[in-house]
């Protein structure tokens, strides 16, 4: 499961993860290969808003998370037992 607290290479693991921090990181007019980098994929997801200077709000962090942490049916996967 995916929390504030994951670390960028968790949620890379996932494409639409891994398309959300590439965009991230060429907004901010770097090569998408920073997102490769051993240093940048340990950074916790929730540091994003802090390091883009407000690029990424932490709305959108909690929408990225919400949906990585969705089963493929739709149903989150925090409600079931």
């Amino acid at each position: 499961m995916i929390t504030q607290r994951s670390r960028l290479k968790e949620v890379m693991k996932n494409p639409c993860g891994r398309r959300f921090v590439v965009d991230v990181f060429t907004r901010m007019g770097m090569r998408e290969q920073f997102a490769d980098n051993p240093i940048v994929r340990r950074t916790r997801i929730g540091l994003l808003p802090k390091l883009t200077g407000g690029a990424v709000s932490e709305r959108d962090i909690a929408e990225l998370i919400r949906h990585l942490n969705r089963r493929p049916n739709g149903e989150d996967i925090e409600k079931q037992g």
